[in-house]
């Protein structure tokens, strides 16, 4: 468990400024995540794939539940656009 996470029971995380809160990051969720991922089951042969998955895989690492399969991953491409 990071610092931050010890410092922060509620799993948030400021960011940017003190108006913003994020998920703290589950580094060990996404290592998991990309260790099940197969190139050839997968299309890590595919640049375009590998990239979305990634980012699911990323959304997935900060909020499983909110994030999780085709619906979540569009929420957090739409948290994604918002944010930059």
């Amino acid at each position: 468990m990071t610092k931050l996470a010890e410092n922060n029971p509620q799993g948030t995380a400021n960011i940017a400024d003190d108006r913003v809160l994020a998920p703290v990051f589950d580094w060990k969720a996404f290592k998991e995540y990309v260790n099940t991922y197969d190139p050839k089951k997968h299309g890590a042969n595919d640049q375009k794939i590998i990239m979305h998955d990634m980012i699911y895989g990323i959304g997935l690492s900060i909020d499983k539940e909110k994030y999780q399969y085709g619906v979540g991953y569009r929420k957090f491409k739409q948290f994604l656009k918002e944010l930059f």
